[in-house]
C-alpha cells in the first residue's frame, strides 16, 4: 500500500516517500507508511489511520528506529561506511538512511559493553521481536562501550555483535529512559522472589473493555423466532473469565430457539456459545441472528457456534443485536459453555508453559507448568531480570516484561 501511496501521491505532484521500521520495539512484525512534505519541508506521515486515534495513543507508539527508502546508494549507510562488515537483515541494504532524529529528536545512547571490543568495531542493538532478538539499530564498540545515535525511548534494547549470521549478547539489556538514561537490567544480588503470571503477552486496554462489555449479556431461549417469549437461562452478572466461562441452567423448560444478547452497546461480541442438553450433548442447529458489523461473513453469527475460540461475532447493531441458533425440535438446556472476544493470550487451563529469565547473555528456564487455573505461580525466581513466559502448546504472541510491585511490566 505504501508504494502504491508514493506512485499516486507523485503522480500528483506531491512530495513523498517511505518510511519504515525494521522490527516493531513492543509487538509482531515490521511495518512501512508513506510521509508527505508540506510547503514547510515538514514530514507527515500519512498511515490509514493516523488521524483517527487519540493523540497519547499515537505518542505511544514505538519505532525503536526508522529508516527512509531512497533510490541511490546512500554514503552515510553502515553498509557503505563498511564493506566488510556482517551487517544484518535489511539494515544492510545500502538505500537507507536513518531518520529517526526527525521523529523522536536527537541523542546519544553509550551503552556498557561485557568485553573492551577495540575501537571501531560495529555492534547493534536488538528488540524482541516474539520470538528472539531482532538488530534494529547500528553503532560502535569503542573500549567497554557501546555509541548508539538517535534511538527511541522507553523500550528494552539488548546490545550485540552479529558473525557469520549469529546474534552474541554483547551486553546487558537496558531500558532507555524517556530522561535519555541507560537503566541495565542485570538483577546482580541473591534476592529471589515468588511471581504470579497472567498473560504471555502485553494486554491492552480493548482486551479488558471485551470483558466488561458482556456484563448484563443474556442467554436465552424461546419457542418464537422473534423471542416474544424469551426466557433468561442466564444473566452474566460480572466480568467473565478470559476462556471457558462454564454456568448451570435450572430451568425446566424446553425451546426451539436458543441465543446470545448482548447488553447495550456491546454490539454483541462473543468467540463461542454453547449449549448442552439434559444428557450434557452439545445442542446443534441453524444459525440465527442479527447482521454482522461488516454486513457480511467475517464477524457473522455462526462465527459463535463454529468451534472456534480465534473467531467472534459483532453486530452491526449496537444495542439490539444477539446471536442464535434454531433447533429442529424443542429441547431442555442444562448448562451453557461460552468464551468472551479476546487476544487469548492469558495463562490458562491445560496449557504448557515455560518461564525463561535471562542472564548474562542467554535465556533460563526456570521450569515448565501446565495450571489447572487462569494464572500461574513460580517461586524462587531472580529477581531483578527481564523474562519471558512461553505457551509451548500454542499461539505465537509473547513479550518480554519485567516483574515490578508484584505485577508483570510489559517491553
Amino acid at each position: 500500500m505504501s508504494g502504491f501511496n508514493v506512485a499516486l501521491f507523485r503522480a500528483l505532484g506531491i512530495p513523498c516517500g517511505i518510511d519504515r521500521v525494521v522490527q516493531n520495539p513492543h509487538r509482531i512484525g515490521s511495518h512501512m507508511w508513506t510521509f508527505m512534505v508540506d510547503t514547510n519541508g515538514r514530514k507527515l506521515p500519512y498511515l490509514w489511520n493516523y488521524y483517527n486515534i487519540d493523540r497519547e495513543e499515537r505518542m505511544e507508539e514505538k519505532y525503536g528506529k526508522v529508516y527512509r527508502d531512497y533510490f541511490s546508494v546512500q554514503t552515510t549507510n553502515w553498509a557503505v561506511s563498511y564493506p566488510d562488515e556482517d551487517i544484518p537483515g535489511i539494515l544492510k541494504k545500502p538505500f537507507l538512511r536513518d531518520v529517526s532524529d526527525e521523529y523522536f529528536g536527537r541523542n546519544v545512547a553509550v551503552v556498557p559493553l561485557y568485553d573492551s571490543a577495540g575501537d571501531g568495531r560495529v555492534c547493534y542493538l536488538a528488540v524482541f521481536n516474539n520470538a528472539g532478538w531482532s538488530p534494529v539499530a547500528v553503532g560502535t564498540a569503542a573500549g567497554f562501550q557501546g555509541v548508539f545515535n538517535n534511538i527511541d525511548t522507553a523500550i528494552v534494547y539488548l546490545p550485540v555483535y552479529h558473525r557469520e549470521g549469529k546474534l552474541t549478547a554483547a551486553g546487558d539489556p537496558f531500558i532507555y529512559t524517556k530522561n535519555h538514561e541507560v537503566k541495565s537490567i542485570r538483577g546482580g544480588n541473591e534476592r529471589v522472589q515468588k511471581m504470579h503470571l497472567v498473560k504471555k503477552y502485553t494486554g491492552t486496554a480493548m482486551d479488558r473493555l471485551l470483558l466488561d462489555l458482556m456484563v448484563q449479556g443474556v442467554f436465552e431461549g424461546a419457542n418464537t423466532p422473534d423471542f416474544r417469549d424469551a426466557v433468561v437461562l442466564h444473566r452474566i452478572t460480572k466480568v467473565p473469565l478470559p476462556d471457558s466461562n462454564w454456568v448451570r441452567v435450572n430451568c425446566p423448560s424446553e425451546f426451539r430457539y436458543l441465543r446470545y444478547r448482548g447488553p447495550k452497546g456491546s454490539n454483541s461480541c462473543i468467540a463461542e456459545a454453547m449449549f448442552f442438553d439434559a444428557d450434557g450433548k452439545l445442542i446443534r442447529g441453524a444459525c440465527i441472528g442479527t447482521p454482522s458489523a461488516e454486513n457480511g461473513k467475517t464477524w457473522d453469527c455462526t462465527k459463535v457456534y463454529d468451534g472456534s475460540k480465534h473467531t467472534y461475532f459483532a453486530a452491526q447493531d449496537a444495542d439490539t443485536s444477539w446471536a442464535g441458533l434454531q433447533l429442529a425440535i424443542p429441547v431442555r438446556v442444562s448448562r451453557i459453555c461460552y468464551i468472551p472476544r479476546n487476544d487469548d493470550n492469558f495463562v490458562k487451563p491445560g496449557d504448557l508453559y515455560e518461564l525463561l529469565v535471562w542472564d548474562r547473555g542467554q535465556w533460563y528456564t526456570m521450569g515448565r507448568q501446565v495450571p489447572d487455573t487462569y494464572g500461574l505461580d513460580y517461586e524462587g525466581v531472580p529477581a531483578g531480570h527481564l523474562y519471558w513466559l512461553r505457551d509451548l502448546t500454542e499461539g505465537v504472541e509473547e513479550r518480554i516484561f519485567t516483574y515490578e510491585q508484584g505485577k508483570q511490566v510489559w517491553w
